[in-house]
């Protein structure tokens, strides 16, 4: 039976917003703390933390909040290298722990303050090796995160993964769901959270948040 492992990035700089997002509490709870606890109902393998350099006040915090969970953490050393570095220290270290192709990768970012258990039980039903679980939101409308992707995709296109484009760059053309390498032919199966259209990025969008969302500012 296929395992299921997490991975949450979180080692934003949070440059537009000014402080960092891992440390905003929702419900008296750290969104870095809340994402790991909701990850945790779905009783994974294992679950990665890719956090900021433990070089400054912030990042201490961030460890701070991390103590106790039952969680790996992986240093980002780059955080300002974009997404696509945190993603492939994340895959470095899980190929170290005797992936198979058919295991599942959980990956989700800690911002989207409308995320719910119940979602991340709706990304993780059953799913075939080929088969991409995509969070379907936005007015465009948008693929992205939360994502649970078959392992074999992941190693299959970790090499692809550049700069800040993340992870949406990987399915943008119905042509890159063939693996060239191996001949793998992928499957998106859409998942409508629309209200996963919700994160943040700026203090107005904290501000425009915080009554519905029940956020505070971590104190400095």
């Amino acid at each position: 039976m296929p395992r299921l492992f997490v991975i949450i990035l979180a080692a934003g700089l949070s440059q537009r917003l000014g402080i960092p997002k891992q440390l905003i509490h929702q419900h008296g709870i750290s969104l870095i703390s809340k994402t790991v606890q909701q990850a945790q109902a779905l009783s994974p393998a294992a679950m990665l933390v890719v956090a900021p350099a433990l070089n400054t006040v912030w990042a201490k915090q961030i460890y701070a909040e991390l103590a106790g969970l039952y969680v790996t953490i992986i240093d980002n050393p780059q955080p300002s290298a974009g997404m696509a570095h945190s993603l492939k220290l994340a895959i470095h270290a899980l190929a170290n722990t005797a992936c198979r192709r058919d295991d599942r990768v959980l990956i989700l970012t800690i911002d989207q303050v409308a995320l719910t258990i119940d979602d991340l039980h709706a990304l993780n039903q059953t799913a075939d090796s080929h088969e991409l679980m995509l969070s379907h939101y936005g007015k465009q409308p948008i693929l992205g995160i939360p994502v649970n992707l078959p392992w074999g995709f992941v190693c299959d296109y970790a090499a692809r993964l550049q700069g800040d484009k993340g992870l949406r760059a990987l399915w943008q053309q119905p042509a890159d769901l063939i693996c060239s390498r191996c001949g793998a032919n992928y499957r998106l199966t859409a998942v409508d959270l629309p209200h996963l259209a919700i994160d943040i990025d700026t203090i107005a969008q904290f501000d425009g948040l915080k009554q519905r969302f029940s956020l505070t500012l971590p104190v400095v």
